[in-house]
């Protein structure tokens, strides 16, 4: 039969990545012509963890079937939340993945960048030392540098990761619940990261500047 229905709104998909029609329930039965019967059956617990709704769900299901009710499918919600938390666990833990490997290419970079600095700059070490600057001075002045270069990227990184991780959060939604995820930014996370890439330039930056700090006078003005 084919019937007339107003779209008076679009909702999110399922949870499960399910399409679904939500109308009426009374309009619907009559349309349907199940007006006070019910194909579905959801159930309150007074306890919600998973090993308490498993064994409640195995006892629905025998007392359903030996009542003669034939069952298509069940669920729990906690069952549900795993399916989900384990979807996106995989994708978290590849994201992550990814980040640490970024961070140790990152630090890298920086030593390498922090030594071609050095060398440049080798006549500018040698005026502080003829100047009387010390070893822990000169280590400071590198790894202050390495330091500045950290911050700056690390705001360009953040400035950058805020329409990235909007795309990113769209598009994961749309690949594993068929819908955009709801997108909020993690200012706990821009703090840690904050606190590691500082944390890397450092370690970075320590080699370059103890090379630095062995430089002597005498090397310096024999430098070509």
């Amino acid at each position: 039969r084919e019937t007339t229905w107003e779209v008076v709104g679009i909702a999110p998909a399922a949870a499960d990545g399910e399409n679904e029609v939500y109308v009426n329930y009374d309009h619907y039965a009559y349309a349907n012509r199940i007006v006070g019967r019910a194909n579905s059956l959801q159930i309150v617990s007074t306890s919600h963890d998973a090993a308490y709704q498993t064994q409640l769900e195995a006892v629905l299901i025998d007392y359903f079937e030996a009542a003669g009710i034939e069952i298509n499918n069940t669920g729990t919600s906690e069952g549900l939340r795993a399916d989900l938390n384990l979807r996106f666990e995989i994708v978290i833990q590849f994201l992550v993945v990814m980040a640490v490997l970024l961070a140790i290419v990152g630090g890298l970079g920086l030593t390498t960048t922090m030594s071609i600095n050095i060398l440049e700059r080798i006549r500018e070490i040698g005026v502080l030392r003829a100047i009387g600057a010390s070893n822990t001075a000169v280590r400071q002045i590198v790894v202050i540098e390495g330091l500045v270069i950290g911050l700056l990227s690390w705001l360009v990184g953040a400035l950058v990761a805020i329409p990235l991780s909007i795309v990113l959060s769209n598009q994961v939604g749309i690949a594993l619940l068929r819908m955009p995820l709801i997108y909020s930014f993690s200012v706990s996370g821009t703090i840690f990261w904050l606190a590691t890439l500082l944390l890397i330039a450092t370690i970075a930056s320590l080699g370059p500047a103890q090379n630095a700090s062995r430089l002597t006078i005498r090397e310096v003005l024999a430098y070509e």
